[in-house]
């Protein structure tokens, strides 16, 4: 899991030095990447689970579908990282020696993007419902105490 945060916080840095007009989306990718992750696994680790991928049925639908089937979890992180494989891809097209052309690297960007987009939305449903469960976990410490 480490290996894959920082690689991918290191890529969207190399978008953000390639596309600087859009680096607070960048910022919010890495930002948001990193913190769902890091609640998720704190969130499920804490509360005894073996694995952050570990489901049950009361564990939101989207959450549930994503870490509950290998291959809905498989496409998503690999278009995703596809997607910005192709944003990667594009800044170099504009170079004539380079040998892939624009319009291929824009079809390739226009099949990753919807599902790379569906990642991020995973990201970010994973990272509100981390919160809710730590903010619920410490209401519950209090009422002990």
């Amino acid at each position: 899991m480490v290996t894959d945060r920082c690689s991918t916080s290191a890529l969207l840095v190399v978008l953000a030095h390639f596309y600087p007009d859009w680096i607070l989306l960048w910022m919010a990718l890495v930002s948001i990447d990193l913190t769902s992750h890091y609640a998720h696994l704190y969130c499920t680790l804490s509360s005894g689970a073996t694995s952050h991928k570990a489901t049950d049925e009361k564990t939101n639908f989207f959450l549930r579908l994503y870490y509950g089937n290998k291959y809905v979890l498989f496409v998503l992180c690999a278009a995703n990282e596809a997607m910005f494989l192709a944003l990667y891809l594009l800044h170099f097209t504009q170079d004539k020696a380079f040998s892939i052309s624009r319009e291929s690297v824009m079809l390739f960007l226009y099949v990753t993007l919807p599902l790379g987009s569906m990642k991020q939305f995973m990201n970010v449903v994973q990272m509100i419902l981390a919160f809710q469960k730590m903010a619920e976990n410490d209401m519950e410490k209090r009422k002990v105490n």
